[in-house]
């Protein structure tokens, strides 16, 4: 009964931390989005702050759900070196850096010519004991990641050699998150018996604490600038989502046509008053929020993005793009 509550106590806290995980990702993804699009919208309504919590909330939830995929081939591709070698690469590991982090403590204290700590307390510094053991759920973890490398090959279609590599590193990053966060939880459970003054312990502690925020702050950013979460796949989501919209034509009224025309963006003559001009290939980067509009003029040079408000600019897009009609 106590393995199975400590079980759940565990679980708990591990899809604690993913959702936390998620929803700060979720959000970046859309504050980057805004900051790549020509900025944030402005003069925001309370039914605009349910359509931010909602994208959020897609972001999060599509974020955690393909993470977790991620993480099961992961620790699946883990699990069938660890098969395949006999040895437990991850423990060697950890073992030569404990020792080397021994090695090194002992050598200042060695500089400091203080006393030792058996000298003081009587007790010796214990080694840690690090256990890599998958448990009888890593059978459903191979079922996901089987499932995973279906999608995969479904899913990638193009420059599929940069795209495995791509997401088979990022599996690897998350499985390699999962498990330094599994032996710290195994350290931080022995530090009374292996330290011998409590202070030792508080610090170790703080140490464990630091590091576990340092690599789920650094591993799941980094993924994500890898896999592009930030750039095309936050495109395809928000013209999912309805926010987006490309090869659209956009109809401006006579004050706003000047301004774009000082800009050197020149459209045709609409005749579909109040509007005076049209511009075709636009696309509309972020809509329906607040007052304004932020359009994405594919000029010759480069694409320019302006702020437009929106009672100034019709939007067709059924128009579709040029090559359509």
């Amino acid at each position: 009964m106590d393995e199975m509550k400590r079980r759940f106590e565990l679980t708990e806290k591990v899809l604690s931390v993913l959702t936390k995980v998620s929803f700060g990702l979720g959000s970046a993804i859309f504050l980057v989005y805004c900051m790549m699009n020509g900025g944030f919208p402005d003069s925001l309504s309370l039914a605009d702050s349910l359509r931010i919590f909602y994208i959020f909330t897609v972001f999060s939830a599509g974020t955690l759900i393909f993470y977790f995929f991620l993480m099961c081939l992961g620790l699946s591709l883990c699990h069938l070196v660890y098969r395949l070698t006999n040895v437990s690469f991850i423990e060697r590991i950890l073992h030569r850096a404990l020792d080397w982090g021994n090695t090194l403590s002992r050598r200042i204290t060695v500089l400091r010519r203080g006393s030792s700590e058996f000298y003081r307390t009587r007790k010796r510094q214990r080694k840690f004991i690090h256990h890599v053991v998958f448990p009888p759920i890593a059978n459903v973890f191979h079922s996901i990641s089987v499932l995973t490398l279906i999608l995969i090959v479904v899913l990638v279609q193009h420059d599929r050699l940069t795209w495995y590599v791509r997401l088979v590193t990022s599996a690897i990053s998350l499985a390699v998150w999962f498990i330094i966060l599994d032996v710290n939880r195994q350290r931080q459970r022995q530090l009374k018996f292996v330290l011998p003054r409590p202070d030792a312990v508080e610090r170790a502690v703080r140490d464990i604490r630091m590091g576990n925020l340092t690599i789920t702050l650094v591993i799941p950013i980094a993924v994500t600038m890898m896999l592009g979460l930030f750039g095309d796949s936050a495109d395809r989501t928000m013209r999912i989502l309805g926010f987006r919209q490309e090869h659209a034509t956009v109809y401006v009224s006579e004050t706003w046509s000047t301004v774009l025309t000082r800009h050197g963006i020149v459209g045709m003559q609409a005749n579909l008053k109040p509007y005076v001009s049209r511009y075709d290939n636009v696309t509309v980067a972020l809509t329906s929020f607040g007052t304004s509009v932020t359009l994405q003029f594919h000029t010759s040079s480069k694409p320019q993005t302006l702020l437009v408000p929106a009672t100034e600019v019709l939007i067709d897009p059924l128009h579709g793009p040029p090559s359509g009609g």
